[in-house]
């Protein structure tokens, strides 16, 4: 792992929390920092991305509404009268 230096600042409450933090795990300040900072970024990543049932409603809010009958005629609208492109090919 290579790592590249980098100054933040941080609220003085932050800063007494990892020096305690530091300090009761036996580890540098830096070494804390750096834990945090990777496990807030993957509980990041994790809560960002969708969950397949969150991914279904999605794509259902996205057809709003269809026509009622359409689980009962579903041949009519995909090949029959009822088809959009019906009558023009």
């Amino acid at each position: 792992m290579s790592l590249i230096r980098t100054q933040l600042y941080v609220p003085q409450e932050v800063a007494q929390e990892i020096l305690l933090l530091a300090k009761t795990e036996g580890k540098p300040r830096a070494e804390v920092y750096r834990e945090l900072l990777k496990t807030g970024l993957e509980r990041k990543a994790r809560k960002e991305r969708p969950t397949s049932a969150e991914g279904l409603l999605k794509i259902a809010s996205l057809a709003k509404q269809g026509p009622r009958d359409l689980s009962g005629n579903l041949s009519s609208y995909l090949y029959g009268k009822k088809s959009p492109d019906f009558g023009q090919k």
